[in-house]
C-alpha cells in the first residue's frame, strides 16, 4: 500500500484483497456445481464490476432498478433485480428489457399481471420468505404461491423458481448457527420446489453467511451474495471471515484529542459511515479502529473502537497507549461495521495504490 494523500474521509479499497475475495467465492460455486451471481449492491461500481468479470462472471444481481441500468450501461447484459417489483417503475423496466436479459421478484399476482403488458420476455422469480419476514411470499404459504405460478404461465415470460435471502443469518454469531440455519431454509425451499417440480423450479439463495461458510449447495442452483467482495466487522463476527479479509476501510483524519476521556474526534461521521451499530463485548460500536500504516489498515487496536457518531463527527474510544501514540492531523483507519451501507454513503473510492474508483451516483 503506497502512502495516500488523505485530507478528508476516503473510502479506499485494498484491490488484492477484493480480487482474492471474489476469486475463493468463485472457486467455491465452481466446486459445488453452482452458478455464482454475485449481488453488486455492496459495492456499486464499474471498476470493481470488471474484476468479477476476470473471474468469468456473466450475470449479476442488484438491488434496483436504477441499478440494473447503471450496470447495463457498463456492459452488462443479465441482470437479475433482486428486489420486490416495483410497480412505479414499470416503464423503466420496459426500457431496460428491451436491451438486456431481466429476472425480476415478484411477491404477488397483481406485480405478474402488470408485467404481462411488457413485449419483451423477462425470466421472474418468486421471492420467498423462509424466516426472515422482511419480503416475500411465505414459504408454506402454497395456495398463493401457485396462484403467482399460474398467473406467470399465463404470460410470455418464464418461471424461473424461488429466490430466497436468508437475511437472518447475520445475527448468527458462529459457523454452526449459519449452517444450522441454511439447512433449515435449504429444506423448505427444497420441498416447495418438490411441490412443484412439474414447472422445474430453481433455487437461488443470497445472503454472504451461507455463502461464505456452507461448503456445498445440494438442490441449489445459483448463489447470490454481496458483502463478501469487502467484508466488514460483522462479518468477523458472524464467522464469514477473518481480518484480514476485510478489503474497505474509511481512512480519516483526527481533528482533537481530549485527554480525559481518551476519546479522539475524527472527521468522519453519520453522513460517510451510516449509523449501523454493533454490540461488542458489552459495547455498542460503530466501527473498529486500526492505525493507517501504509501497509495494514484493517488489524483493529486492541480497547479502541468508534463510540459515537452524528453528522460529521465520530467519537473514538481509546486505549491509553493508542491514545498517546496519536496526534492531531494523523490519519486513522475505521474498519466499518457494515461495508454495504458505509459504500452507499459515498461518491467515490481509491484502491490502496491510489486508483480511482468510482460509485454510481445515486442522486440521479
Amino acid at each position: 500500500m503506497k502512502v495516500l494523500e488523505i485530507t478528508k474521509p476516503t473510502l479506499v479499497i485494498n484491490e488484492a484483497t477484493a480480487r482474492a475475495n471474489i476469486r475463493k467465492m468463485a472457486e467455491k460455486a465452481r466446486r459445488s456445481n453452482v452458478e455464482f451471481v454475485p449481488h453488486f449492491k455492496t459495492h456499486q461500481s464499474r471498476e470493481v464490476g470488471e474484476w468479477f468479470r476476470k473471474e468469468g462472471v456473466t450475470k449479476i444481481t442488484v438491488s434496483s432498478v436504477s441499478m440494473a441500468t447503471y450496470f447495463a450501461n457498463a456492459g452488462w447484459n443479465n441482470i437479475t433485480i433482486a428486489f420486490p417489483l416495483n410497480l412505479a417503475e414499470i416503464d423503466k423496466i420496459e426500457q431496460l428489457a428491451s436491451k438486456i436479459g431481466l429476472t425480476l421478484l415478484v411477491v404477488d399476482k397483481s406485480g405478474v399481471e402488470k408485467l404481462s403488458q411488457i413485449k419483451s420476455a423477462l425470466s421472474i422469480y418468486i421471492e420467498i420468505d423462509a424466516g426472515y419476514h422482511r419480503s416475500g411470499v411465505e414459504c408454506d404459504n402454497v395456495t398463493s404461491i401457485k396462484e403467482i405460478i399460474s398467473s406467470i404461465t399465463a404470460t410470455k415470460h418464464q418461471f424461473k423458481g424461488f429466490y430466497c435471502h436468508s437475511g437472518n443469518s447475520y445475527y448468527a454469531r458462529s459457523k454452526a448457527e449459519v449452517k444450522h440455519l441454511y439447512n433449515e431454509v435449504q429444506g423448505k425451499l427444497t420441498l416447495l420446489a418438490q411441490t412443484f417440480k412439474e414447472f422445474k423450479p430453481q433455487i437461488a439463495i443470497g445472503d454472504t453467511p451461507t455463502c461464505s461458510i456452507v461448503d456445498e449447495f445440494e438442490g441449489v442452483h445459483s448463489i447470490h451474495p454481496g458483502n463478501f467482495v469487502y467484508y466488514d466487522v460483522t462479518q468477523t463476527e458472524i464467522g464469514s471471515c477473518s481480518f484480514e479479509d476485510i478489503s474497505t476501510t474509511l481512512l480519516c483524519p483526527v481533528v482533537m484529542k481530549n485527554k480525559e476521556r481518551n476519546e479522539l474526534v475524527i472527521y468522519g461521521g453519520g453522513v460517510h459511515l451510516s449509523k449501523e451499530q454493533l454490540l461488542l463485548d458489552g459495547a455498542v460500536i460503530y466501527g473498529l479502529v486500526s492505525e493507517s500504516n501504509g501497509k495494514n489498515f484493517v488489524k483493529p487496536v486492541s480497547g479502541t473502537y468508534l463510540k459515537s457518531l452524528s453528522q460529521e463527527h465520530g467519537v473514538i474510544s481509546a486505549s491509553k497507549d493508542f491514545f498517546e501514540r496519536v496526534q492531531v492531523g494523523d490519519i486513522v483507519s475505521i474498519i466499518p461495521v457494515h461495508s454495504c451501507m458505509m459504500v452507499d454513503c459515498m461518491q467515490h473510492a481509491i484502491t490502496s495504490e491510489g486508483k480511482p474508483i468510482s460509485i454510481m451516483d445515486k442522486r440521479n
